[in-house]
This record gives C-alpha cells, sequence and structure tokens, in this order.
C-alpha cells in the first residue's frame, strides 16, 4: 500500500480545491501517527504511552506548539494558518474557541503538507522534536 496515492504524488489535484477543514482532519491524524511513533521508542509501558500521547495531541498543546513554529513559517504556511484559523468549526461549550482554532489551523497546515511537501512536514517536525526536547 501506498502512503500516498498516485495522483497526489503527480500533483495531479489542485489542493485549493479540499477544504481546509478536511486539511485539518488528515492533519491530525498525521500529527498524532507522528507523535506514537515518536514515542513507541522511548516509552516502555502502554499507560505512559498513552498518557504522553494525551498530553501532546490536544487543542491546547497544538496552540502552544504553533506559537513555537510561527518565526519558522513562510508567508504561504502562513496564509493557510490565517485561513484555517477563520473557518467555520463547531466546538462545544467546555473548550476555548480560540484554542481550537488554532489548534484546527495547526492540524490544517500538517495536512496540506502531507500533500504538497513531505520534506517540508519532516523539517517541521525536526522543529517539532526540538520545541518537545526544550519542555521536558
Amino acid at each position: 500500500m501506498e502512503l500516498l496515492p498516485g495522483n497526489w504524488k503527480n500533483n495531479d489535484i489542485d489542493i485549493n480545491s479540499i477544504p481546509l477543514n478536511m486539511l485539518a482532519h488528515l492533519g491530525d491524524a498525521v500529527y498524532e501517527l507522528y507523535i506514537r511513533r515518536k514515542l513507541i521508542f522511548s516509552t516502555k509501558s502502554i499507560s505512559v504511552l498513552h498518557e504522553t500521547t494525551t498530553n501532546l495531541v490536544n487543542s491546547q498543546f497544538h496552540a502552544n506548539l504553533l506559537d513555537y513554529l510561527k518565526p519558522y513559517l513562510t508567508e504561504n504556511e502562513l496564509n493557510i494558518i490565517r485561513r484555517a484559523r477563520n473557518t467555520n468549526i463547531t466546538v462545544s461549550k467546555k473548550k476555548d474557541q480560540a484554542v481550537h482554532r488554532l489548534s484546527t489551523s495547526l492540524e490544517a497546515l500538517i495536512g496540506y503538507l502531507y500533500i504538497t511537501d513531505l520534506q517540508r512536514l519532516d523539517e517541521l517536525f525536526s522543529l517539532t522534536d526540538k520545541y518537545l526536547d526544550k519542555i521536558n
């Protein structure tokens, strides 16, 4: 099974035709897979793995990470962040809408880069590694 369908590799699709909330949905899965892959090499306990994953895959952490990454983002990436932050989203009353919007915008960027530029996504994940080292 290929990681990316062939038409994505060949840039046969118009990335701008994909709604930002769909890119965020994809980006959420890609980010969680990145975190889980990273943690299985540093954790022996499944309960610690689950707890640490939960701490790193949530809207507040995403918002903090986005704040850290912003100085490293290109103008195009910042534009995706701005557009995704302003999309219509449904947020439960218990969640902070501003934080959730920032989280969604980071996920949209990750989804966008997953489709368009895996090398750039790897660069952002390397920066994320540095951020994780810094806070631990």
